[in-house]
């Protein structure tokens, strides 16, 4: 079986953004490798935030942080509905 990575560059040969992923599209494993990438990510931009918080580049950090967490929400939502 794919690993959801395996999958997501197979299936977006490689290039698209994860958050052009179409969730309502995964299956639950998919949906649960998924949110394991997403949850590695945050993890990754979170050791990476830019300190000086008046900076440009911490808006624009601080606006991908945000649609990352909305993205991991939607996830997380999905799940839910296939485990009832």
């Amino acid at each position: 079986m794919l690993s959801f990575e395996e999958f997501y560059r197979a299936a977006h040969g490689g290039e698209a953004p994860m958050e052009e992923v179409e969730v309502s599209e995964l299956t639950l494993l998919e949906l649960r490798d998924y949110l394991e990438m997403l949850e590695e990510r945050r993890r990754d931009m979170d050791a990476a935030e830019p300190e000086d918080e008046t900076d440009e580049a911490y808006t624009d950090w601080a606006e991908e942080h945000e649609a990352l967490e909305d993205l991991i929400d939607e996830v997380m939502e999905r799940i839910e509905e296939l485990e009832k």
